[in-house]
This record gives structure tokens, C-alpha cells and sequence, in this order.
């Protein structure tokens, strides 16, 4: 193809046709231009797919912690509840009438039993790993980029709610009750004559009162899992729909 330009470009100097040369100098030069132009678009058409891949790849990740963290929601509901119907349960029974002849061990089973609140973690490693390589600006759709930046919002409320939890426990109930049970008789090294302080529990307001802040913050957690559980499946709804479309135009 160049031989074939060059021939033609000789042919025209030779026959001295400085006219026709310079209208053909001046096409060639403009199929140059318009080829390097197709040789750009290509390239950049090319760097957007790849950098679409790379989106899309990090988006199947994300969704992968999503149903993951959904399933570890519903644990830590379960736990939640467990934890909440315990503590209502230990409020009813020491300030019922039956409580007044309450003996130790039954005492110790519904103050006890249950320990600290455990926490479930979250996972946020492919979130982090999207946001933090850019990958984000190749989301199009402006309602799914809200969603995937409110993940980091939802897992501080959730995070927040349980530290609520156990302010209450390292704070008001455990000190409680090391100031007012033997803890020896709790870990089974039998009793070391500390007298148990049973007063402190049957029909006693202060500590109904730490009960029903301990409730009080369960049930706010567990409303933080709700929402934070609709917000990950509607913005899961939001990935799988988005790669679906993305797949089609394909």
C-alpha cells in the first residue's frame, strides 16, 4: 500500500502536476490523520473495556461480601435476640414475687449464664479494595455508587450499636456484679466464703435499671440490623442488575 502511494506520488512530480500533487498531498495527510484518529478510538475503546472488566470484577467481589455479611446479620440477630429475651427474662424473675425465695443457684444462673455480648464482624475487604483502587469512577449508574458508599456508613452504625452493648457490660454489669457475687462460683472453684449480696438483685432498682438499658440498646442493635440488612440487599439488587445489563449490551 505504500509503494502503491509513492508510485503515484512520483508519477504526478515527474509529469510535473504541482496542482494535483498538493490536492493529493493534502488527502494523504488527512487518511493519515483519520487513520491515527481510528487507531486512538480503538485504543481508548480498548482501555475502557479492560477498565469495565476491572469494575465488573470488583463489583462480583463486593457481592460476594454483601450475601456473606447478610448471612453474618442474621447471626448476630439471632444472637441479638437470644441476649434480649435473657436479660428481659432476668428483669422479670427477680422482680416477681417468687424472687423473694430465690435461692443462689438459680440466682447465678439468670444473672450469668449469658457473659459479654459477642460480636460479629462484618468483612469489607473487597469494598475497601474498590473504593481505594479507583475502580469506582467506571460505575456508571449513579443510584448504585450511593449505595456502595453507604457501606461504609451502615458497617460504623452496626459497629457503634454493639460498643453501646458492651459499655454497658464492661461499665455498669460486670462491675455489678463483681461487687456483688462470689465470681469464684461462677468458673467452678467453689465458693471462698464471699457472702452473695442478694439484695443487690431481687427487686432492686438500680440493677432493673441496668437491665433495661442493656435491653434498651439490644433492641436498637437489633434495628440496626434490619436496616442495614435492606440497605446490603437492595444494594445487591443493584449490582447483580447492573452486571445482567452490562452483560447484554455485550
Amino acid at each position: 500500500m505504500i509503494k502503491f502511494f509513492r508510485h503515484i506520488r512520483q508519477s504526478l512530480i515527474m509529469e510535473n502536476k504541482t496542482a494535483k500533487y498538493l490536492k493529493y498531498a493534502i488527502g494523504e495527510i488527512v487518511l493519515v490523520v483519520i487513520g491515527i484518529l481510528i487507531a486512538l478510538q480503538i485504543n481508548n475503546w480498548n482501555e475502557e473495556r479492560k477498565e469495565l472488566k476491572k469494575s465488573n470484577a470488583y463489583l462480583l467481589m463486593l457481592s460476594d461480601e454483601l450475601e456473606t455479611n447478610l448471612t453474618r446479620l442474621d447471626l448476630a440477630m439471632k444472637w441479638a435476640k437470644e441476649h434480649r429475651e435473657y436479660n428481659l427474662n432476668t428483669l422479670t424473675e427477680l422482680n416477681s414475687d417468687s424472687a423473694k425465695s430465690i435461692d443462689l443457684e438459680r440466682l447465678y444462673v439468670i444473672t450469668t449464664s449469658k457473659g459479654p455480648f459477642s460480636k460479629i464482624e462484618l468483612i469489607r475487604s473487597s469494598f475497601d479494595d474498590m473504593i481505594n483502587s479507583g475502580t469506582m469512577e467506571n460505575v456508571k449508574d449513579s443510584l448504585l455508587r450511593k449505595r456502595i458508599f453507604s457501606i461504609e456508613s451502615s458497617i460504623k452504625r452496626f459497629d457503634n450499636a454493639v460498643i453501646d452493648i458492651r459499655v454497658v457490660w464492661e461499665e455498669q454489669l460486670r462491675p455489678y456484679h463483681i461487687e456483688h457475687l462470689d465470681e469464684s462460683r461462677i468458673i467452678g472453684l467453689g465458693e471462698f466464703g464471699f457472702e452473695t449480696d442478694v439484695d443487690a438483685f431481687v427487686y432492686n432498682r438500680k440493677y432493673a435499671n441496668i437491665l433495661t438499658g442493656n435491653i434498651i440498646f439490644i433492641n436498637n442493635y437489633e434495628n440496626a440490623i434490619e436496616d442495614i440488612k435492606k440497605s446490603f440487599m437492595n444494594t445487591l439488587a443493584n449490582i447483580r442488575s447492573y452486571l445482567n445489563k452490562d452483560q447484554v449490551l455485550n
